[in-house]
């Protein structure tokens, strides 16, 4: 009797172990795919993850190994990864439609690759692909999109609360800016976009809070980067006003870009700025200010002739060799997003002003002399 209750017990197990397995199997195999491609849809990339978890009483999916795979040609395998990566689901959504409607998007401990070829292309250039997803259950979008479609952000907008994104790094490589790919890794990222769709009624666009800060490593010690602003996002576009700050930027670890940019030779020099952005109607005004100090440069010869933000080169170059190494920069970008201008800023315009005043003084006293 007892032989026969262990067989049954032992037959029994042996059932219970295979359908769990089956269902591992299954999930690992059939499960994982179909939320892939469900979520690739409404994230409008391709994506992939090594496990999946439910939290039934916070309504939230918790992924491991979760990454978005670059496209052929970059020498970075993915474009994010990220040990820990959370979706908290719309509950009421589920509840009414039996449909996966992500609310919250959190990333812990997550690495963004950051890659532009040779030909220029950066691989990011896969994200902002958007498909709606298809009809029937699986993750969607809260949004309607009835009439002339949205831009696809609207729609991401109309569901998703908050993106928060903590303790992550960014790896950024250029191949494209010179012969030596310039390679620069950011520690500390960290993003919170708030959203609140439920204020689209009254407010006429969907209110957004966003706020973005990094280290950037430089020699004996770390700079920052830090962007914060609110914007409204409208079914056609984004409004936003921000403001970006810079500290301790080393920018001989940038140089090739200075070096493209402008007519100059830097041999050192490091910088503060304060950017304050204003995009509407799809124009953008920003001005920005930047503090140099232990600048040393020289005017290329080969572009002494040229200009440089709408003013020729030697009247702009006894500006910035002024001040012991310290000075003050401004300009200012105006116009339509796809073609704007950029232009000096009013503090050196005014100290270049001044000394083209002195320039004109000492003429007039060397003529006064001449006519003695």
């Amino acid at each position: 009797m007892i032989k026969a209750i262990l067989k049954i017990f032992l037959v029994g197990l042996l059932l219970v172990v295979v359908v769990v397995a089956g269902i591992s199997i299954y999930m690992k195999f059939y499960g994982n795919k179909l939320i892939e491609k469900q979520l690739s849809q409404i994230l409008g990339t391709k994506m992939k993850f090594d496990g999946i978890s439910l939290d039934l009483k916070k309504y939230s999916v918790n992924f491991t190994g979760f990454s978005i795979p670059s496209e052929v040609g970059f020498e970075a395998r993915t474009v994010f990864n990220a040990d820990r990566f959370v979706l908290v689901l719309d509950k009421e959504k589920f509840d009414k439609d039996k449909k996966f409607v992500i609310k919250e998007a959190i990333v812990e401990k997550g690495t963004f690759n950051i890659e532009r070829n040779k030909q220029g292309v950066f691989n990011v250039s896969c994200l902002p692909k958007s498909e709606e997803p298809a009809a029937g259950p699986g993750f969607a979008y809260a949004a309607e999109t009835e009439g002339n479609a949205p831009i696809p952000f609207y729609n991401f907008a109309k569901s998703v609360k908050r993106i928060l994104i903590k303790k992550s790094t960014v790896n950024f490589r250029d191949y494209y800016i010179s012969k030596e790919p310039l390679s620069v890794t950011c520690a500390n990222f960290y993003t919170d976009i708030r959203m609140s769709p439920e204020e689209e009624a009254s407010r006429g666009a969907i209110p957004m809070k966003y706020e973005v800060s990094f280290d950037i490593p430089r020699r004996g010690a770390t700079g920052q980067f830090s962007l914060r602003g609110e914007a409204a996002i409208h079914r056609d576009r984004v409004d936003t006003e921000a403001v970006m700050d810079t500290k301790n930027i080393d920018m001989m670890q940038f140089l090739p870009y200075f070096r493209k940019a402008t007519p100059f030779y830097f041999y050192e020099g490091e910088f503060n700025s304060t950017t304050n952005i204003a995009i509407h109607n799809k124009a953008v005004k920003s001005t920005t200010t930047m503090l140099f100090y232990r600048l040393r440069l020289e005017a290329d010869p080969e572009k002494k002739n040229a200009s440089f933000l709408q003013v020729s080169v030697d009247k702009l170059m006894p500006y910035l060799t002024s001040g012991k190494g310290e000075v003050i920069f401004d300009f200012e970008i105006n116009g339509p997003l796809e073609h704007p201008e950029a232009g000096l800023g009013p503090n050196v315009k005014m100290a270049i002003g001044a000394v083209v005043v002195d320039e004109f003084g000492k003429i007039l006293q060397q003529l006064q002399k001449m006519n003695k």
